[in-house]
């Protein structure tokens, strides 16, 4: 129903079939607002229903509600908030969001469906290519729901790119498609088989599709930490007085002023955290088809590593049945770590636990309890070439199976 003062109009929709339904709506006269009101038969009360609105300069709004009672006008959407305009006040300030926790703010140059070039605070040009890109977070200060759909996002990417737009009622839609680049201050993006143009001021960020990271490997590397708040990690492989040369994970040589660089630290020296390590196969069979995959250095859910009231920072958490394995290649002479049970599991679960040297078991707890203290593990691995953790169902079933290797150590013999 549109109830527009001088001209009505009333669509009733045909769901036989499909439950996707298209409306065209063209402004007349002198008229710049209109009311469109859903009204829905009592047969689809309790139903969430999605609302997507794409205006004329090809801008998608999404809203979705659930459907509980007929229409009612003091309910509807003021989408009189204005939206910010395309300027050209200069270069997008970014956030990249890359893996391995590393993360560079900067000025956006450039911005293809292949990479991204920046001007950093201690670069002049810094091209990466988008496979080492989880997300670009648009903006030095984002608001607090703009920051917190962001990391959602990120945390969780889908199998498309995910643009996160913020509409004409200031609220945040994402929008699921394929970057095709940026020009003229707008980031054109194929969405529903069209390419659409969003004003880059309206962008709230850009969560880039899942993909397999890049193997981190066991050789040593360091951790650049600087002035500006920056992180990045590389192979540092030259210094003169003013200036360090670095290889970053995407083989290129950076090279940058000594003085923007507040911390180094070392990576993968004589002990290495085998959650730092991208396992080589991973299997996951749930008991009653709900899966929790595996986390690194945060339990299932996202939140801090904890085991009768202890954090941990390094740690692998899994569920019942998880295997991980491990390519590590004769390279560490002993494997240490603390197997118990997170605490959001409340003392319950029951897990056979097991630690494998090329199929060789080297260790073995047939009834690892969630009402009992951790257990401790350390096993020689000497010339191991693929080491195996495993956690299989128990005599609870599944129940509470929420399991942490802590602190997931690999020692290096002397000769390696």
């Amino acid at each position: 129903i549109c109830p527009h003062p001088k001209r009505q109009g009333v669509w009733k929709l045909d769901p036989t079939g499909t439950p996707t339904w298209r409306i065209g709506i063209v402004r007349t006269e002198d008229s710049d607002t209109a009311d469109l009101l859903l009204e829905p038969h009592e047969d689809v009360f309790d139903q969430v229903f999605t609302l997507t609105i794409t205006y004329e300069e090809g801008e998608p709004v999404k809203v979705t509600t659930k459907v509980t009672t007929h229409t009612d006008t003091q309910l509807k959407m003021n989408a009189t908030a204005a939206q910010p305009a395309a300027t050209d006040s200069g270069p997008a300030r970014v956030t990249m969001h890359l893996e391995a926790g590393d993360r560079v703010r900067g000025e956006l140059l450039e911005l293809t469906k292949e990479l991204i070039k920046l001007r950093t605070a201690w670069s002049s040009e810094m091209e990466i290519p988008l496979l080492g890109v989880l997300g670009v977070e648009f903006g030095s200060s984002p608001a607090a729901d703009a920051k917190q759909r962001f990391q959602e996002h990120l945390h969780k990417p889908g199998t498309e790119d995910t643009a996160l737009v913020r509409g004409q009622d200031q609220a945040i839609t994402a929008v699921s498609g394929k970057l095709e680049g940026l020009a003229d201050g707008k980031v054109r993006f194929a969405y529903e088989g069209e390419i659409r143009s969003i004003n880059q001021p309206r962008l709230i960020g850009l969560v880039f599709a899942a993909h397999p990271t890049t193997p981190r490997g066991v050789e040593p590397y360091q951790i650049f930490q600087f002035t500006s708040g920056d992180k990045l990690s590389g192979s540092w492989t030259a210094i003169d007085g003013e200036s360090l040369e670095l290889l970053t994970p995407w083989n290129r040589r950076e090279r940058v002023p000594a003085a923007a660089v507040s911390e180094v630290s070392f990576r993968n020296g004589k002990m290495v955290y085998l959650s730092d390590l991208e396992p080589a196969t991973v299997e996951e069979v749930p008991y009653f088809g709900r899966l929790l995959t595996y986390r690194r250095d945060q339990n299932l859910f996202g939140q801090p590593l904890k085991m009768k009231g202890k954090t941990y920072a390094k740690g692998l958490a899994v569920h019942s049945r998880c295997t991980l394995s491990y390519q590590i290649d004769g390279r560490f002479a002993t494997f240490k770590c603390l197997a118990g049970f997170d605490d959001s599991a409340g003392g319950r679960g029951r897990v056979l636990c097991r630690v494998l040297g090329d199929g060789k078991e080297l260790f073995v707890e047939k009834d690892l309890r969630g009402d009992q203290e951790p257990r401790p593990v350390e096993v020689t691995i000497a010339d191991v070439k693929q080491l195996t953790l495993e956690v299989d169902f128990g005599e609870a079933e599944d129940t509470g199976d929420r399991v942490i290797w802590a602190d997931p150590q690999l020692f290096r013999s002397p000769t390696n």
